[in-house]
C-alpha cells in the first residue's frame, strides 16, 4: 500500500507547479545595435537624421500565458523604462521583477504601455519616492486631468549630422493611448529559479511615418503622440531568439524520479551527459548538489518526505529539469 501511494505522488507530482520568480528583460535597441543616447542615427526614410536623448515610457498590468494556454494576470506591478535621461544616473533599466509566481513554463507574455485608467488619475505626491509612480525627474506626470506621461520621448534631428540641433519632444498621454502589446516568447530558466522572459525593444520603429527633422513640439492624446504610441504598440517589441533548442532536447531524453524507497535519486538519458544537479524545495531553497557524469546515475537522497524540484545545470544554463516526490 506504501509503494502505491508513492508512485501515485510520483505522478500527482509532475503536475505540481512550484513558484519561480519571474523577470522581463529588455534589449535595448536603436537601429538595430545596443541604445547609446545621444548617437545620431539615419531615419527610416532615409531623408534625415536624429538622436534621442530622452526616452521614458511605463508598463503595467501584465498577463502571462503559460503552462499550455493558463493565462495569469499580474496585478498592481508598475515599472518606469528609463531608456535614455541624457544627464541622470538611474539603476538598471533593463530588467524588470513581476514577482514568484505559480508558472513553469512561458508561452507568451503581454503587457501595457501606459496605466490603468483608475491609476491614471491618482495624486503621484501619495506614493514613495521609489515607487515608479511617485513625482519623477524629469517629470512623466502631466496633470490631474491627463495624468502621466505614457511616453516620453525627446531629441535633435536635422537633414544631416552637421545640422541636427532641430529640438523634438513627442509625449504620449491619455486614458485613450493605453496600448496593449502582447509577444509570443518561450521563457528561459536560469540558474537562480528565475524564468526571463527576454524582448528586443528597436526604438528606431517609434518613429515610423514621423517626421521630426524640421523640429517639433507634440504633447497630447492625438496626432504625432498617437501614432507614436501606435508605432510602440506594434512595431517595436519582438522575441529575442534564445538558446533553447538544447534545453527542449535533453528534457526530452531525460528522466528524473526517486526509487519507491525514497534514498536514491534515478536519473536516466539518451545521451551523456556532465553537468551539475541541484535539488529545491517548495520555497525554492537548494537542498542538494551533486555532479554527475555519464547517461544514467543514481545518486544517494537524504531528504524527508516532501515534493522537490530538479534541475540539471551545464555552463550556467538549465537543461533539463523535473518535479519530484519524495514519501518515506
Amino acid at each position: 500500500m506504501k509503494n502505491l501511494f508513492a508512485v501515485i505522488l510520483l505522478f500527482c507530482a509532475l503536475t505540481v507547479h512550484a513558484e519561480n520568480n519571474v523577470t522581463l528583460k529588455f534589449n535595448h535597441i536603436l537601429d538595430g545595435k545596443a541604445f547609446k543616447a545621444g548617437e545620431i542615427h539615419t531615419s527610416i526614410d532615409g531623408k534625415s537624421v536624429f538622436s534621442y536623448k530622452l526616452l521614458r515610457y511605463y508598463i503595467s498590468n501584465f498577463k502571462i500565458t503559460h503552462d499550455g494556454g493558463k493565462v495569469l494576470e499580474v496585478k498592481d506591478v508598475y515599472h518606469l523604462v528609463n531608456v535614455a535621461t541624457t544627464g541622470i544616473t538611474t539603476e538598471d533599466n533593463s530588467k524588470f521583477s513581476l514577482g514568484k509566481l505559480d508558472v513553469n513554463s512561458i508561452e507568451a507574455i503581454e503587457f501595457a504601455v501606459g496605466i490603468d485608467s483608475v491609476t491614471n488619475h491618482l495624486d503621484p505626491s501619495f506614493y514613495p519616492s521609489y515607487n515608479p509612480l511617485s513625482l519623477q525627474n524629469p517629470t512623466m506626470h502631466w496633470g490631474w486631468n491627463a495624468g502621466y506621461r505614457f511616453v516620453a520621448l525627446e531629441g535633435l534631428a536635422g537633414s544631416n549630422a552637421a545640422s541636427a540641433t532641430n529640438e523634438f519632444q513627442i509625449h504620449s498621454l491619455g486614458d485613450n493611448l493605453y496600448t496593449v502589446v502582447k509577444v509570443n516568447v518561450k521563457g528561459q530558466f536560469t540558474d537562480d529559479n528565475t524564468i526571463s522572459v527576454t524582448l528586443d525593444a528597436e526604438y528606431k520603429n517609434l518613429l515610423t511615418d514621423i517626421d521630426v527633422s524640421t523640429g517639433l513640439i507634440e504633447h497630447g492624446s492625438n496626432g504625432v503622440p498617437a501614432e507614436m504610441m501606435y508605432n510602440i504598440g506594434n512595431k517595436v517589441f519582438t522575441a529575442t531568439a534564445v538558446n533553447a533548442v538544447q534545453e527542449q532536447t535533453l528534457q526530452n531524453s531525460v528522466s528524473m524520479y526517486p526509487n519507491l524507497a525514497g534514498d536514491q535519486l534515478i536519473i536516466t538519458s539518451d545521451e551523456n551527459i556532465d553537468a551539475q544537479i541541484s535539488v529545491t524545495n517548495t520555497i525554492g531553497a537548494e537542498v542538494m548538489n551533486s555532479r554527475v557524469s555519464g547517461g544514467n546515475f543514481s545518486l544517494p537522497i537524504h531528504l524527508p518526505s516532501g515534493v522537490y524540484g530538479v534541475r540539471m545545470i551545464k555552463n550556467g544554463k538549465v537543461i533539463a529539469r523535473n518535479t519530484i516526490s519524495v514519501v518515506r
